[in-house]
C-alpha cells in the first residue's frame, strides 16, 4: 500500500514535536548528568600540604627514614588481593619546626578489584623526632565507603581544627581541645620504630583522631619468619585497644606486626583478622627515592 504525498507529509509534521520532545530530554539529562559529576568531584584539603618545604642535613634525626619507600603485596589466603606502600618523600616547615611528609597507599588488585575497590591515601606530618603529629589527611574509598578527613594539631592553642566529607558530599568542620603532643595513626607506627621494644612490656601511644585516645601495643615475642631478603629475626607486636585507620585492628579483631630485630625495626609483615581469615601484607621491596 502506497502513501500518498500529502498524508506522508502529515506523518512528518506529527514526528516533529516527538524530535522536540526527545531533544529537550537529552539535553535536561546532559545538564543533570554534568551537575552529578560536579558534585561528585568535591573534595578537601589539608592546610599542611602547603607547608614551605625545607631541606634536612647531618644533625637531623632518623635520617635513615628519610627516602624510604617500602611497599607490600596484600594477600588473602593464597590470594593476592591488592598492594600498599608507605614512603617519607620530603620534608616541611611547620610552625618553625621540620616535618616529615609521610604517605601511604593502598589499592585492590586481581579479580577482587572488579567487584570491591579500595583507593586509600593516608598522609601524615610527624616531627622529624617522631614525638608528635602536625596533622593528618586520609582519603578513604573501599567498596561504597568512602570518607575524607583532615586534622591539624596546634600546640600552641592545644587545639585541632579540620574537615570531614562524606559520602553524600557534605563538608562539616570539627575542631577541639588537645590533651597534649598526639600522634595519627600512621606515624604511631614509625614512633614505635624509634623505640626499645622489651618483650612483655607494653608501649602506650597517645593518639588523636577527632578524640584523644590511647594506642596500645603488647610487646609479644621473637621470632624468625621467611622473607623475600632471607630469613630475619623479628619482634612480633600486637596493636591493641585501636580506633579506626590501617595499622589498628578492628573492633573485636587482632592485628600483628613483626618488626626486623634491630635499630631500623623495618615492618617486614602485618597480618589482620578480618570477618573471613585474615589479611596479610608482606614486604616485597625497600628502596630510598
Amino acid at each position: 500500500m502506497a502513501f500518498k504525498p500529502d498524508r506522508l507529509q502529515g506523518i512528518k509534521n506529527r514526528a516533529k514535536p516527538l524530535r522536540w520532545l526527545l531533544a529537550v530530554i537529552l539535553l535536561i539529562s546532559v545538564f543533570v548528568f554534568s551537575l552529578n559529576a560536579k558534585e561528585k568531584m568535591k573534595t578537601i584539603t589539608c592546610p599542611l600540604e602547603n607547608a614551605p618545604l625545607t631541606a634536612i642535613d647531618e644533625n637531623t634525626p632518623n635520617k635513615v627514614l628519610y627516602k624510604e619507600k617500602l611497599e607490600y603485596s596484600i594477600s588473602w589466603g593464597i590470594m593476592k588481593v591488592g598492594k600498599s606502600f608507605i614512603h617519607i618523600d620530603k620534608t616541611a616547615l611547620i610552625d618553625g619546626n621540620t616535618a616529615y611528609h609521610m604517605i601511604s597507599k593502598a589499592r585492590s588488585a586481581g579479580i577482587v578489584k572488579t567487584f570491591y575497590r579500595v583507593k586509600d591515601v593516608n598522609e601524615s606530618w610527624p616531627d622529624v623526632n617522631f614525638n608528635r603529629s602536625y596533622g593528618y589527611l586520609k582519603k578513604l574509598q573501599e567498596g561504597k565507603y568512602f570518607y575524607n578527613e583532615w586534622l591539624v594539631f596546634d600546640y600552641k592553642n592545644m587545639a585541632y581544627r579540620g574537615e570531614k566529607l562524606n559520602k553524600k558530599n557534605i563538608i562539616r568542620k570539627i575542631s577541639d581541645k588537645l590533651q597534649g603532643d598526639a600522634h595519627d595513626v600512621l606515624s604511631s607506627l614509625y614512633y614505635l620504630r624509634t623505640l626499645k621494644l622489651e618483650i612483655g612490656k607494653d608501649i602506650l601511644i597517645n593518639v588523636n583522631t577527632k578524640r584523644d585516645w590511647q594506642l596500645k601495643v603488647k610487646v609479644l615475642r621473637k621470632e624468625k619468619i621467611k622473607t623475600p631478603f632471607g630469613r630475619r629475626k623479628c619482634i612480633v607486636v600486637e596493636p591493641r585497644v585501636g580506633n579506626e585507620g590501617i595499622f589498628v585492628p578492628k573492633k573485636g579483631k587482632r592485628m600483628y606486626v613483626w618488626l626486623t630485630d634491630d635499630e631500623e625495626k623495618i615492618p617486614l609483615m602485618l597480618k589482620a583478622e578480618i570477618f573471613i581469615g585474615a589479611i596479610t601484607a608482606k614486604l616485597v621491596k625497600r628502596k630510598y627515592e
